[in-house]
C-alpha cells in the first residue's frame, strides 16, 4: 500500500493510495470421504467429510486505487476524484464431489441401505479442473462534492457518484436453460449506477452549540460477489450432479477420492444452473437522515435525536425455475408442487410411531413434479424495489474532558426486506426466504431488524507515565424484538424447501371464515394470515 499527500497551493490539495490484496483461502478436510448422515426420528448423525467442505478454495487478487482534490474556490469546497478496483477472483465449491449418503435409521447404515445418494462430478468429457469459477470483476467509480458555507450558519452539501462496474464474459451458453425457461445464462448485470445526493447543516445561533443536520441520497454497495459468482460457477456445462434416491445395496463407499457414479452415468444426471434476469441492477438503496444536536446546561452533555429513513430502490432476490408448474392448490390457497403420492397424507414418513409429514421420496412421493428430468437447481437473480426501513435514535454523550466520558443511547427500529439473502449460496438464499406461494416479491419484516436496542459506553483517561495516557473503556448493549417466523416443519408446498413455507395463524375467533368447497381441492377463506419474521401476523385481504 502506498499513498501520497500533496499541497500544490493554499487552496488546492490532492491525495492518491494504491494498494493491492492477494487473499486465499482454503478449507482443508482431515480426511477424504463422503458425508455419511444417519437418521434418527428428528435427530442425524454424521461422519465423514461435510459436504460443503469436499473442495471449498477461495483466491482474490484485488487491486485498488483512489484518487482525490481538494480545491478551496470563495465559499465552495469542492472535492472530485475517482476510485478503480480490479479483482480477480477464483471460486472452487466443489459440494458433493466425494459423495453425499443419506440412511434412514442405524439399521440401514449397517445394512449398506442408503435412502439417498448425490454426487457432484465432472461432465463425461471433463475434469475436475472445469468446475472452478475464474473471473475478474472491475469496478471505476468517478464522483465530485461542492460544500457551500452560504453563511456563518448554514452549510449545503451537494455532489454525484457514479459507479461503472465491468465483469469479465460468461462464455459457457446453455442452449437448454433458453429452450426451457427462455433466459440466456451468459447475461449479466447492468452496468452504471448514478448515485446523487445532497446534504445541509444548519448552526443555531444560541447560547450553546446547536445544531440541524440533514440529507438525502442515493447509495450503492461493493459488488455481490459471491452471487454473481454462480453465474460463472453454475451454468450446468462445467459439472453435473446426480441425485439417486434408493440406490442398490452395497455401492456405498467410504472412499471420496473414487465415489460411487450412478449406473446411468451423466444421462441420469441433472444441471444446477445460476441466471441473471436481463436488466438487473446492482443494489442500491435511497437513504434520508434528519438530526438534531443540543449541547444540555450541565457538564458539557450533548442530547441528539436522529430520525433514519431507507427505502430500497433495487435490491436482489432469487427466483426458482425448476419447481415447474403446479399441481394443485392448498386448502389455504398456496401452489402445491407435489406429485398424486405426495398429496396423500397417508404416505407420510414415520418412524418410531412419530408422523414427520410428507418427505421426498418416502413412499415414492416427489416434490417439483414438473420439474424436466435434467434439471436440477435452476435459479435467477432479480431486483426487487420492495424493502424499507426506519431508525428513531436518542443519545446522550459526556465527551471525554480530562478523565471521564460516556454515551448513552436507544434505538428503535422498522425495516421489511424481501429476502435476508443470508447465504453464500444463491440455492440455500431462495431456501432462507419465508414465503407463502414460491418465488413471490412481498416483503416482510427483516430477520435483521432489532426492533429495541439500548447501547451506553464509558471511558476513563488515566496518565500514569508522565504524559503518556492510559485509557480503559465499556461498552454495553442491550437489545430485544428479535425476529422469527412461523413455518411447516417439513416441506408443506413441495418447491424443494423444508425451511421456508409459513403457515396460518388465526388471531381469534372468527378469523377464519370457510365457505363453498370449490372443486373439492380447496376451500374458500375471506382472508388469511401469515405469520411475519416478528411473529406478528401480517394480514391480506
Amino acid at each position: 500500500m502506498g499513498e501520497l499527500f500533496s499541497d500544490w497551493s493554499e487552496n488546492f490539495s490532492t491525495e492518491f493510495k494504491v494498494s493491492h490484496k492477494d487473499y486465499s483461502a482454503n478449507r482443508v478436510p482431515l480426511v477424504t470421504m463422503p458425508q455419511i448422515r444417519i437418521r434418527s426420528g428428528n435427530d442425524s448423525l454424521y461422519v465423514g467429510t461435510e459436504q460443503n467442505t469436499h473442495v471449498n478454495i477461495v483466491e482474490s487478487k484485488e487491486l485498488s486505487a483512489f484518487g482525490a482534490g481538494t480545491w478551496y474556490v470563495g465559499d465552495h469546497t469542492v472535492k472530485f476524484g475517482f476510485d478503480y478496483s480490479k479483482n480477480d477472483l477464483m471460486n472452487f465449491y466443489g459440494r458433493n464431489l466425494n459423495g453425499v449418503y443419506e440412511f434412514a435409521s442405524v439399521n440401514d447404515f449397517l445394512a449398506g441401505r442408503a435412502s439417498r445418494y448425490q454426487l457432484r462430478a465432472p461432465r463425461a468429457d471433463g475434469s475436475r479442473s472445469d468446475i472452478p469459477a475464474d473471473f475478474t470483476l472491475k469496478n471505476t467509480g468517478v464522483f465530485v462534492q461542492d460544500t457551500w458555507a452560504i453563511n456563518y450558519n448554514l452549510n449545503l452539501m451537494f455532489g454525484v457518484r457514479v459507479d461503472m462496474p465491468d465483469f469479465s464474459t460468461q462464455r459457457l451458453y446453455n442452449a437448454r436453460i433458453e429452450q426451457l425457461y427462455g433466459f440466456d445464462n451468459t447475461q449479466l448485470v447492468d452496468k452504471n449506477l448514478v448515485q446523487p445526493r445532497v446534504g445541509f447543516n444548519y448552526t443555531f445561533d444560541s447560547d450553546r452549540p446547536t445544531q440541524l443536520r440533514g440529507g438525502v441520497g442515493l447509495f450503492g454497495g461493493a459488488a455481490p460477489n459471491v452471487w454473481l459468482a454462480g453465474a460463472y460457477q453454475n451454468t450446468g456445462l462445467n459439472y453435473i450432479e446426480y441425485d439417486e434416491r434408493n440406490p442398490p445395496v452395497g455401492t456405498f463407499s467410504p472412499d471420496g477420492n473414487n465415489p460411487y457414479v450412478p449406473a446411468g452415468g451423466p444421462a441420469s444426471a441433472r444441471q444446477n444452473v445460476d441466471i441473471i434476469a436481463p436488466g438487473t441492477r446492482l443494489p442500491s438503496v435511497w437513504k434520508a437522515n434528519l438530526a438534531f444536536d443540543h449541547e444540555l446546561p450541565w457538564y458539557g452533555i450533548v442530547a441528539s435525536a436522529e430520525l433514519l429513513l431507507t427505502k430500497v430502490k433495487d435490491g436482489i432476490y432469487f427466483d426458482r425455475l425448476d419447481i415447474g408448474a403446479p399441481t394443485f392448490t392448498g386448502q389455504d390457497g398456496r401452489a402445491i408442487y407435489w406429485d398424486a403420492n405426495g398429496r396423500n397424507p397417508l404416505n407420510s414418513r414415520v418412524q418410531n410411531g412419530t408422523n414427520f409429514g410428507i418427505t421426498t421420496g418416502t413412499n415414492r412421493a416427489v416434490d417439483r413434479a414438473n420439474r424436466p428430468s435434467d434439471m436440477g437447481d435452476v435459479l435467477v437473480m432479480r431486483n426487487t424495489d420492495k424493502g424499507r426501513g426506519s431508525q428513531a435514535t436518542f443519545a446522550l454523550a459526556k465527551p471525554l474532558t480530562e478523565n471521564w466520558g460516556w454515551t448513552l443511547g436507544y434505538t428503535y427500529t422498522q425495516a421489511k426486506e424481501v429476502s435476508p439473502l443470508s447465504s453464500a449460496q444463491n440455492t440455500s438464499n431462495w431456501n432462507n426466504t419465508m414465503i407463502f406461494n414460491a418465488n413471490e416479491d412481498v416483503a416482510y419484516n427483516s430477520r435483521y431488524a432489532i426492533k429495541d436496542r439500548v447501547t451506553g459506553t464509558l471511558e476513563w483517561k488515566h496518565n500514569f507515565f508522565g504524559d503518556n495516557a492510559t485509557r480503559v473503556g465499556l461498552f454495553y448493549e442491550g437489545r430485544s424484538g428479535r425476529p422469527y417466523s412461523y413455518i411447516f416443519y417439513n416441506d408443506a408446498n413441495g418447491d424443494g424447501a423444508t425451511t421456508n413455507d409459513l403457515f396460518y395463524v388465526p388471531t381469534g375467533p372468527g378469523d377464519v371464515l370457510f365457505g363453498n368447497v370449490i372443486g373439492g381441492a380447496s376451500c374458500r377463506m375471506r382472508r388469511w394470515r401469515r405469520a411475519s419474521s416478528t411473529g406478528w401476523p401480517t394480514t391480506r385481504t
